[in-house]
């Protein structure tokens, strides 16, 4: 019986395979996202400005839906904090530096829009996967993009790209090899190809460009659907008559990875006709940063993963009869808005543009409607899928497998008092849980997948433990044994050409982290987790330094702890169905007793499926949701995966409390400014949200009017620095006195919230709106802001009017607004402040405190 899994490791999941990333996805019911604070951690600026050439390219591939970014605080997360609006922002503000370079600089991304978050999975039930963040990516300037496997595992999307995206394009989106079935204008089938084959154009510059869009030779496709093998694609008649006239260069974008494929076969393919001429190729689908030159007037990018990577590839072209090799470079950009802002020289209060900001808003605006933020719970610590090791603590295949799991698949189960083992893929978790909120998007991100649980009664415990062992191909001599290796090769062979990458994802983190020393760097150097790339290409591809991501060998297949029994104890053989026919054939090698065959399998459970638990989960823990609303009122169609996130709270808690620490991480974030980063425009809570009249509460009028609707914390404002007849200069005191009036200030706001606003829900937000208001002031401390570091005196004039002259609160309009901040600026002299030594120092001040305020 097929069911819901969204564990995301704070849940229970299912099973896709040794890629999660390529598994069906099935949605039974809406989702529900609200944007949440972007991380406020200090990011890392670029160590230089980009190469330009006579032919730049912007790349992307394999953004599966992260179209808001990465949003938890944990590295590498923040390095990925940009959203698909400051992309915009950015290729916009790159356009205008092409033309004043007098240059060429083309937009281009390789496949796989589909299947990743709750943006583009987290539709309504008759709705189409990542139809609605397509209407985003049609708005940016691609001058290519082609096909990947995630477009054609479902017919529906399929015929969605070909029907609505691709034409949208007007030409631009390829697919050379992926052909479509549909109906024509006379009722009769037809294979057409989803998009073009393939494109001729001219640039800004005049240079003629012949681009095609290849895809692996993928067989996971849907019905209805047809993948041409990349071998005798290149024998087509089209083919030959698409490459036959001499371009200025080739741009061949594709879903094919740029090492280990069959890009080899089309670069081959036109060098025997154009043996000069040269060639671009930008890659994907294995998830990675990789970059190699096939020969000297060629270049091959492949740009990672889930907006985390931007791509950039330039080439000094020359005069078009020069037959040198060419200077090429590459630079892998980590995708945040100081990145960005570096490479086009934009502070925070320039850098968004209109297209840009109607992105970001549409996209919060897709979010809210899918109700993606709602809240299911707070993660204490990080749980990865490979970064620690497993078993142990931080694995969160541990915490499934051994935790979730053996309980939930157990809940309300007849077979709940039978012994069982149960055994699944590590590839059903798609993506690590960090610390922190854990919402709807995190579940979907994490691990969406429907699958089912089957098992196999009253198998022996020896027998079964031996299976898992065999899965893993516990050693060669266990390999030659039983002559399992080319049952499980071919197993591997099978998933690469299905669409399944996270063993060379995995493999290629791993490589990193041996090849640099990773542990060494990770404790002596000041740098903060990311990735470090080593490719095939001259120079240092990374735009951003940072020291490699910790990466540990994890099994193919995963079993929760054995019960304490004897061997020959019979058990329930509990295993996912994906891996089903290997199963037994290996359980059939490891034991000669019994032949078993598809009819000694029977599902598991059906729990999901036809049962509501509300009645049960509420008098079993009598909790509440961290967001305030009862089990009663947040279960919805999600009840059983509600329930799974409660009782893993419960594991990891011990009790269903939130401890103070615990809020403390929420409220967090917007104390934590990066002093590079703009919160109005990377908070979602903070942008285009309006709280006049919110929840249909009274004390909520009039509140967008302080700030203004877009400018939640005030964080747009100018200064205005006044001049003083006698110039206000810094006097040090002792550092316990400015702690006490700090801690007066503290506690005065807590008394005027509490004693003038009634409606708890107000009290959140305007408390939240005076965080977010103070924690601008950090960007002034470390000069970045643009602002000065000083105070409103004119606003400042007013503390003696807070109290009336019996010692209560006065409750008369102060007659200023939000907007008056910064109109009367005195700017104290005096500061110990160099220009040359402080942002350092200023730097690790504020890594300090972070550090203690994170332990505390």
């Amino acid at each position: 019986m097929k069911f819901f899994v969204a564990l995301s490791t704070l849940a229970l999941v299912t099973a896709a395979s040794a890629c999660g990333d390529a598994h069906d996805h099935v949605h039974d019911s809406p989702g529900v996202l609200r944007k949440r604070l972007f991380p406020q951690a200090q990011l890392t600026k670029p160590t230089r400005p980009l190469e330009w050439g006579d032919l730049n390219i912007i790349h992307t591939t394999d953004t599966h839906g992260w179209l808001l970014g990465h949003q938890h605080l944990s590295f590498p997360e923040p390095n990925y904090s940009g959203d698909l609006g400051d992309f915009a922002s950015f290729v916009k503000h790159m356009k205008q530096i092409a033309i004043e370079k007098d240059v060429d600089l083309l937009l281009i991304d390789s496949g796989d829009l589909h299947d990743g978050t709750g943006l583009s999975d987290g539709f309504p039930a008759g709705g189409i996967d990542a139809h609605e963040t397509n209407q985003f990516l049609k708005q940016l300037p691609y001058d290519i993009m082609a096909i990947g496997n995630h477009e054609l595992y479902d017919y529906i999307n399929t015929w969605d790209m070909h029907t609505n995206f691709a034409p949208a394009l007007n030409g631009r989106y390829l697919s050379s090899n992926a052909n479509i079935t549909i109906f024509d204008e006379n009722n009769n089938t037809v294979s057409v190809p989803v998009g073009n084959r393939y494109r001729k154009f001219t640039t800004r510059k005049g240079r003629k460009i012949t681009s095609l869009g290849v895809l692996f030779d993928f067989t996971g496709n849907d019905v209805n659907t047809t993948v041409q093998v990349v071998a005798d694609m290149v024998k087509e008649q089209w083919f030959t008559e698409a490459i036959a006239e001499e371009p200025d260069v080739f741009v061949l974008a594709g879903h094919m990875p740029v090492s280990y494929d069959n890009w080899p076969t089309v670069f081959n393919a036109i060098r025997a006709v154009h043996s000069e001429t040269p060639i671009i190729i930008l890659g994907g689908h294995t998830h990675i940063r990789d970059c190699n030159q096939p020969d000297g007037r060629s270049m091959a990018l492949e740009s990672g993963r889930y907006m985390e990577t931007i791509g950039w590839l330039s080439a000094k072209l020359g005069d078009s009869s020069n037959s040198n090799n060419i200077t090429f470079s590459r630079r892998y950009l980590d995708q945040n808005r100081v990145t960005y802002e570096y490479h086009t020289q934009q502070r925070n209060h320039s850098f968004d543009t209109a297209e840009g900001q109607n992105i970001t808003q549409g996209l919060q605006a897709l979010s809210d409607k899918y109700e993606l933020s709602t809240l299911f719970g707070i993660a204490p610590q990080d749980y990865t899928i490979s970064r620690n090791p497993y078993p142990s603590n931080g694995s969160s295949l541990s915490l499934f497998i051994k935790e979730a799991a053996p309980y939930s698949l157990t809940f309300n189960n007849t077979r709940k008092n039978t012994t069982n083992l149960m055994i699944t893929n590590s590839g059903s978790q798609r993506f690590d849980l960090y610390a922190g909120t854990f919402d709807k998007n995190d579940q979907i991100a994490a691990s969406p997948f429907l699958d089912a649980f089957m098992y196999i009664p009253n198998v022996q415990l020896g027998t079964a433990q031996q299976v898992l062992s065999a899965l893993n191909a516990a050693g060669a001599d266990e390999r030659r044994k039983r002559d399992l290796g080319s049952v499980l090769q071919q197993r591997e062979d099978e998933l690469w050409k299905r669409g399944y990458v996270d063993r060379r994802y995995m493999n290629w983190l791993d490589e990193m982290d041996r090849r640099h020393d990773g542990a060494v760097k990770r404790a002596s150097q000041n740098l903060t987790l990311g990735y470090v790339t080593s490719d095939s290409c001259p120079g240092v591809g990374d735009d951003t330094l940072h020291a490699p991501l910790a990466s540990y060998d994890i099994p193919d297949f995963i079993g929760s702890d054995a019960p304490s029994t004897s061997n020959d104890t019979l058990i329930d053989f509990v295993f996912v169905d994906f891996i089903q026919d290997q199963l037994l054939e290996i359980l059939n090698d490891v034991q000669n007793t019994t032949m078993y065959t598809d009819s000694d399998v029977e599902s598991y459970t059906d729990v999901l499926s036809n049962q509501n638990i509300n009645g049960l989960v509420i008098p079993k823990y009598n909790c509440e949701t961290l967001n305030g609303r009862g089990l009663s009122q947040g279960l919805g169609t999600y009840n059983y995966f509600y329930w799974l996130i409660l009782h893993l709270i419960r594991i990891l808690y011990g009790v269903f409390s939130t401890s103070r620490r615990l809020l403390d991480t929420i409220s967090q974030p917007t104390l934590y400014y990066e002093p590079y980063f703009d919160s109005h425009t990377q908070s979602l809570a903070r942008r285009y949200t309006s709280f006049d009249n919110w929840g249909g509460l009274s004390s909520f009028s009039g509140f967008d009017n302080f700030y203004g609707v877009d400018n939640f914390s005030g964080e747009i404002s100018d200064q205005v620095v006044v001049e003083q007849q006698e110039e206000v200069v810094c006097q040090a005191v002792s550092i316990e006195v400015v702690q006490q009036k700090l801690l007066v200030l503290q506690e005065m706001a807590k008394q005027i919230i509490s004693e003038q606003v009634c409606e708890v829900e107000t009290q959140t937000v305007v408390f939240q709106q005076f965080l977010s208001s103070c924690s601008h002031f950090t960007s002034d401390l470390h000069r970045t802001s643009g602002h000065e570091v000083g105070y409103d005196s004119s606003i400042v004039s007013h503390y003696g009017d807070l109290y009336n002259a019996d010692g209560s609160l006065s409750t008369y309009d102060l007659g200023f607004s939000g907007s008056d901040v910064g109109k009367s600026v005195v700017v104290p002299s005096g500061s110990n402040w160099n220009s040359a030594t402080s942002p350092a120092s200023v730097g690790n001040a504020f890594n300090a405190a972070i550090s203690a305020a994170s332990s505390s």
